[in-house]
């Protein structure tokens, strides 16, 4: 019997591209827990609050003081459907972005 050829998405180059790139956006969301944010929505308006989360599914944003233009919520459920970008000024990215270096294990805690 022979072996079914490999898919083209399965090859290991590929699998370790992808567990490279879903490793660095875990950290960035962590990286930006607790970081003032402005959420930019699809009704021209903006609003500011902290990022509290994500969901599994990406749907659904967790924020904190969450300051519209009427009202300050202390916590929030905010549709990502419903946000067309997010800013996060005070996250610096750089120590986040450098190469993984042999031997970390990802619970550094990282520079502000």
């Amino acid at each position: 019997m022979k072996d079914a050829p490999q898919q083209d998405f399965a090859t290991p180059d590929k699998q370790e591209a992808r567990s490279f790139l879903r490793e660095r956006f875990l950290r960035a969301l962590a990286h930006v827990s607790d970081k003032e944010c402005t959420l930019h929505l699809y009704d021209k308006s903006n609003v500011n609050a902290k990022f509290g989360g994500i969901d599994v599914d990406m749907f659904k944003l967790y924020v904190k003081d969450l300051q519209t233009p009427m009202f300050q919520h202390p916590h929030a459920i905010v549709r990502t459907s419903d946000i067309l970008s997010i800013d996060v000024p005070k996250a610096s990215y750089q120590k986040l972005l450098a190469p993984h270096k042999e031997g970390q294990n990802g619970n550094e805690p990282m520079e502000s």
